[in-house]
């Protein structure tokens, strides 16, 4: 299952929508990021799909500017889709969510933890808008 969601439907000249791939399997997270886009400045499309193989696909057919991805679906793949992500598209920036706890993964890549979503996509927000 898939979902694409258009956030903060207010057309800019400026910006072409800010394309997400959000890969986990739970809703919520969908709702938080549905939530905290709709106060980016401009529009977002998510596309949300709990299937790392979905994603790739998504990946290359949206030219996602942000990823953000499970950790715990990227380690039951062995870090196959965020690597894979990175080598298919070396400008995409790639967050990693885990939950409290869980001791980053080693290697290349941008680790947070849920708790952190508003601040790290501000993070990225303020650094693709330039706001």
């Amino acid at each position: 299952m898939t979902v694409s969601v258009a956030t903060n439907t207010v057309p800019s000249p400026d910006f072409l929508p800010m394309q997400v791939l959000l890969v986990c399997t739970r809703g919520e997270y969908l709702q938080r990021v549905r939530g905290l886009s709709s106060r980016w400045p401009h529009t977002a499309h998510i596309h949300w799909t709990p299937d790392p193989h979905e994603a790739m696909h998504r990946a290359r057919s949206c030219a996602p500017h942000l990823a953000i991805v499970d950790a715990r679906l990227d380690r039951a793949c062995d870090r196959w889709l965020s690597e894979s992500l990175r080598r298919e598209r070396p400008d995409l920036v790639v967050m990693s969510f885990d939950e409290q706890g869980q001791r980053p993964a080693h290697g290349r890549g941008s680790h947070w933890y849920w708790s952190e979503l508003p601040r790290a996509t501000a993070w990225f927000v303020k650094r693709h808008f330039g706001s």
